[in-house]
């Protein structure tokens, strides 16, 4: 199964893990993907037979993703009740590009000065973006969350007025989705 490649997630791609990557792939009697563009990357890219790659695309519950306020709920966020929240949830690496959401913070509050970032998931970019929001002088303005459960996922997504997806390559994104 693949979601996506080192082409996808890294600007500079290692050769060993294209290789492991490519290696993987034509050993493979079947191939599942989550798109059509993954199914044309992997044949361009790795020369894969087009005929033992089968697409099955993401899906999530709609209904678990029903506008549910609940104030027990450890993400429950009453003091930015006035405010205008805005999320990113995913992976802290360049793939995902959180460091565009930051850059991107500085510049909308400049013109709504009343709104708080939320920054759900964790990576190997933690510790840099923590720097980048003091270094844009955001810091007040954005909340790193962690790591959230699937219940918190939930329970953050009804309480945001925007959820932004960012990234630099996404094949098929599960977030797009809830």
């Amino acid at each position: 199964t693949i979601h996506s490649t080192e082409f996808d997630r890294n600007s500079n791609p290692w050769d060993f893990i294209i290789s492991m990557e490519k290696k993987a792939i034509m050993n493979a009697d079947r191939v599942v993907t989550v798109s059509n563009r993954m199914k044309k990357a992997l044949t361009q890219k790795f020369m894969a037979d087009k005929n033992k790659i089968r697409v099955i695309y993401n899906a999530v519950h709609a209904g678990e993703f029903e506008n549910k306020k609940n104030p027990t709920s450890r993400i429950f966020l009453p003091l930015m009740k006035n405010k205008n929240k805005i999320l990113f949830l995913g992976r802290l690496t360049e793939q995902k590009a959180p460091k565009e959401f930051l850059h991107a913070a500085k510049k909308v509050l400049s013109l709504e000065p009343d709104t708080v970032f939320l920054i759900a998931g964790t990576g190997d970019m933690f510790p840099h973006l923590i720097k980048l929001s003091i270094d844009l002088g955001i810091s007040e303005n954005v909340i790193f969350l962690g790591y959230i459960s699937d219940e918190e996922r939930r329970k953050i997504y009804a309480q945001c007025d925007v959820y932004v997806m960012p990234s630099a390559s996404e094949p098929f994104g599960i977030t797009a989705l809830e």
